[in-house]
C-alpha cells in the first residue's frame, strides 16, 4: 500500500532500523540504523565499498515487512554510514566571555527529532537572561540553570529510544507487543507534552 505525500513511516526491524518519507517529487528519502559493535573510523568508513554497503542493508532487511530492499535497490548512489553522537553533559556551558548554545552543549542523536528545536529554544533563554543581568557571567549561569535540566532530559531519552530499536529477541516481543499501548498513553502523557509544549518566557 503506498505511503502518501507528507507521511513519515519508521520500521523497526530484526536487525536494524529504517525510515522513510515520500516527497512531492516522487522521490522517497530513507535512512537507515545498522548497529555496530565498534564505531568505524575515519578511514573504514571512506574504504567503504558502494555495493557491499548495500548488499549489508538488503541482508538487515531481508526478513522484514514494508518497503526497505525495495528503495534500496532502486536507490543509484547508497551514502556511507557515519557513527551517532550525543553529547550527554558537559561540565560548563560557558567560560569568560564563550558560551555554547544548541549541539554545542547538548547534542541530543537524532533519534529525539529534538536538536534545531533546542537551539532555538537555548537563543531564546539566552537572549533572555542577557536582556536581565548586568554581567555576561552571571547571565549565563542563569540561562545554563533554566535549561540544563530540560535538554539533559531529552538527550537521556534519545538515548534510550536508540537502545530500544535493536533489542535480543525477547525484547523485540516485548517491545513489539507494548508499542501500540505506549504510543497511546504517550500521546498525552507528560513524555510527550514535555518536549513539545514547551515555551521560553518572551522577551519584554
Amino acid at each position: 500500500m503506498p505511503v502518501p505525500v507528507g507521511s513519515y513511516e519508521m520500521i523497526f526491524g530484526r536487525r536494524a532500523f529504517f525510515g522513510y518519507v515520500p516527497a512531492p517529487s516522487g522521490e522517497t528519502w530513507w535512512f537507515a540504523n545498522l548497529p555496530s559493535p565498534a564505531e568505524p573510523s575515519p578511514a573504514q568508513r571512506r574504504a567503504t565499498d558502494p555495493q557491499q554497503l548495500r548488499m549489508r542493508l538488503l541482508e538487515a532487511f531481508a526478513d522484514d515487512a514494508g518497503p526497505a530492499c525495495a528503495l534500496i535497490e532502486a536507490t543509484p548512489e547508497v551514502q556511507p554510514l557515519n557513527p551517532i553522537h550525543t553529547v550527554p553533559s558537559l561540565r560548563n556551558w560557558s567560560h569568560d566571555a564563550m558560551v555554547l548554545i544548541g549541539d554545542a552543549a547538548h547534542a541530543p542523536s537524532p533519534t529525539s527529532g529534538q536538536g534545531a528545536s533546542l537551539s532555538v529554544e537555548d537563543a531564546v533563554a539566552l537572549a533572555w537572561a542577557i536582556r536581565r543581568n548586568d554581567s555576561t557571567r552571571t547571565a549565563f549561569a542563569q540561562y545554563e540553570a533554566q535549561r540544563r535540566g530540560r535538554v539533559e532530559r531529552i538527550v537521556k531519552a534519545a538515548s534510550r529510544m536508540n537502545n530500544n530499536k535493536i533489542p535480543r529477541p525477547v525484547g523485540r516481543f516485548v517491545r513489539d507487543a507494548m508499542m501500540p499501548i505506549a504510543f497511546r498513553m504517550m500521546a498525552n502523557g507528560n513524555a510527550m507534552r514535555m518536549p513539545f509544549d514547551h515555551y521560553s518566557e518572551p522577551l519584554v
